[in-house]
Order: structure tokens, then C-alpha cells, then sequence
């Protein structure tokens, strides 16, 4: 089955699962982290999880009432049970990228849009996707940041460790300062 939104398909009216195994076999295999903007009818997101189930998986779809109204059509408690898969429904775009904060350091994250979907409401999707490579963007400069002077922290972290033991406590003025 697809649904129509606003009388056009969210998915193919012929064979969805294999549109939605087309979009997720296009996900680089470097990316360990893929944002789904758009849940449709779910197709797209079984099918990142079918063929990439060491991703981490983060769908965001603008609205709210959606999953509920997919779970009453067809049984996604599978993807909705994956740890690995987390959905936000509605809300503040920029809760992906609290969703996004953790992770280790330089997992690439790639930016899926579901075309359909990300029409229904523009400009919602639009500020997902700057969110999105915002994040992408802050975390390459960290990446380059740790690259260039980690080893230097380490270096200077080793030469002043007698002193940071000796140091004295700031336990003292814990609530001292506001």
C-alpha cells in the first residue's frame, strides 16, 4: 500500500519496498549515522535497517500524528523497537541535533531526504536539513581540531601531571560562585 498526501503518492503505487531498498542501497557505506527526513509509510527506514543494520538510524518527520496513524495501517514495531532507531515526530528540528551530539568522533552522518514527504512541509524539512549539516560541520571542525592538537594536549597533560596531582582542591569553592 502507499499513501496519498494532498493527492500525490508518498511511494510508489506499483512497489514501494523496492523504491524504498533503491533509496537505501544509494546511503554511502562510510555513513554510520543516516537522518531520514521523512517516515512515509516507514518503506525507506526498513529498508536502511534491512540493508545497513550497523547504521544508526535517526528519522525525522514533521508530523507528529504520523507513526501513529502508520502503526494503525501496517505493523512497524520493528523499526520502532531497534534500538538502533530513533524517531522524532513534530517538534523543534534542532533536537536532531541533540539526537546527533553523541557518537564517535568522525561517524560520518549522511542527510537522506524523502522527496514526498519533505514537500508536505517545506519549510520544516528545510530547517532539518540546515540543522543537519550544521551538526555535519561542527563536528568536522572538532574532528580537525582533535587531529591537530591532540597530540599536543596529551604531551602537555603527561609533562603536568605531577603538578595537577599536587594542585590544590577547588572543592572548597563549589558554591562559591554563581
Amino acid at each position: 500500500p502507499t499513501l496519498l498526501y494532498r493527492g500525490k503518492a508518498i511511494h510508489s503505487r506499483f512497489d514501494p519496498r523496492r523504491e524504498a531498498r533503491r533509496a537505501a542501497e544509494a546511503v554511502p557505506a562510510s555513513a554510520s549515522v543516516v537522518v531520514l527526513a521523512g517516515l512515509g509509510l516507514g518503506y525507506v527506514a526498513e529498508a536502511l535497517m534491512e540493508t545497513s543494520p550497523e547504521k544508526t538510524l535517526i528519522i525525522a518527520e514533521s508530523n507528529p500524528d504520523l507513526p501513529g496513524f502508520i502503526a494503525a495501517e501496517r505493523d512497524i514495531t520493528r523499526l520502532l523497537d531497534n534500538p538502533r532507531v530513533s524517531l522524532l515526530a513534530g517538534g523543534n528540528t534542532r533536537d536532531v541535533q541533540e539526537m546527533l551530539r553523541g557518537g564517535p568522533a568522525g561517524a560520518e552522518i549522511h542527510f537522506l531526504e524523502w522527496k514526498a514527504a519533505a514537500e508536505a512541509d517545506p519549510d520544516w524539512y528545510e530547517r532539518l536539513r540546515a540543522d543537519v549539516e550544521d551538526t555535519i560541520r561542527r563536528r568536522e571542525v572538532n574532528a580537525r581540531t582533535l587531529e591537530r592538537f591532540g597530540p599536543l594536549w596529551v604531551r602537555n597533560l603527561a609533562a603536568n601531571a605531577g603538578a595537577i596531582a599536587r594542585a590544590a582542591s577547588l572543592q572548597p569553592w563549589k558554591d562559591s560562585f554563581s
